[in-house]
């Protein structure tokens, strides 16, 4: 084939066929007789936390109390009232039931940490690039950035927008709560 190739001094620079040359341009690069298809980028169909909020949407949960005067964990008053915050503290408040839950439900997930640590880089993120006038307005840009992500998700129409928003408030307290969202009060 190379002697044809010389004699002939042909040059070809079809994708298939011709002298046996080597043509590496394109998605399916061909020698000789072989393609070799290259690998595709890896993609998850699901992300971490739509199906954290698909198992939290899914669970038994207990109904949320109507009682303003819900006594929070020690600790977690202060930060919220350090941090300033009033919308998401009404939130945070109605989410404190559901704490055991998540931690059940980020046990069953792989890559859990992923979630939190996704929401504190968001948060990161979005408290130095982001324009924002209160910690509750950044909290807000925080949760719609998480429910856009989760409404963007091939597998998101399975899944309510009042069950995604629950999910994703629960999982800021939980973050919240673990001082990856907003600042932890400083030590004395």
């Amino acid at each position: 084939m190379l002697e044809k190739f010389r004699n002939n001094n042909e040059r070809s620079i079809n994708t298939r066929g011709g002298t046996g040359n080597f043509n590496n341009t394109g998605d399916y690069p061909i020698f000789g007789d072989v393609t070799f298809q290259l690998p595709k980028p890896k993609t998850l169909n699901r992300t971490v936390l739509y199906e954290f909020c698909k198992q939290f949407s899914e669970s038994t949960l207990p109904e949320p109390t109507t009682d303003e005067e819900k006594k929070l964990p020690s600790g977690i008053s202060e930060k919220m009232q350090y941090n300033e915050i009033s919308v998401y503290k009404k939130v945070f408040k109605s989410c404190d039931i559901y704490l055991d839950d998540v931690e059940d439900i980020l046990n069953q997930i792989p890559k859990r940490e992923s979630i939190i640590r996704k929401i504190e880089r968001l948060y990161d993120h979005t408290k130095i690039e982001k324009k924002w006038d209160d910690k509750d307005q950044l909290c807000k840009i925080v949760f719609d950035t998480l429910f856009e992500s989760v409404s963007n998700d091939p597998q998101s129409s399975h899944l309510y927008d009042e069950d995604a928003e629950l999910a994703i408030e629960v999982l800021m307290y939980y973050a919240f709560t673990k001082c990856k969202l907003l600042d932890p009060v400083p030590k004395k």
